[in-house]
């Protein structure tokens, strides 16, 4: 194993693969996902944390930091939807820069990493 992935999911079904695109056994990939979308999460996945909605900022950091502490900081974080890209960027960032984070993050964003 080496990196940690966090993937933002939201789709229900399978109309997402991730398993296409990440291999889950090289990768500890963690999902954030919907209760609607968590039986569409693959077996392999490393943890799967659910949140009211992946848009849902304080929410989607409360889960990354929860998988954080469990898997290591995420080398990256991923959506396929759309709806989820700013998301992921925004996360993502706050591992980049944990000490500065932007002055629009959440109030619970401040104090977490």
């Amino acid at each position: 194993m080496s990196d940690h992935i966090v993937v933002l999911h939201r789709w229900r079904d399978r109309h997402a693969h991730y398993e296409n695109y990440l291999d889950h056994r090289a990768h500890r990939v963690t999902y954030v996902t919907t209760e609607l979308a968590l039986d569409s999460v693959p077996g392999g996945a490393a943890a799967a944390r659910t949140v009211p909605a992946t848009d849902d900022l304080d929410a989607v950091w409360r889960a990354v930091t929860e998988l954080r502490t469990h898997f290591g900081v995420p080398e990256r974080v991923v959506a396929l939807n759309e709806g989820d890209l700013d998301t992921a960027a925004w996360s993502a960032s706050g591992w980049a820069a944990p000490a500065r984070p932007p002055a629009n993050w959440p109030a619970s964003a401040t104090s977490s990493p």
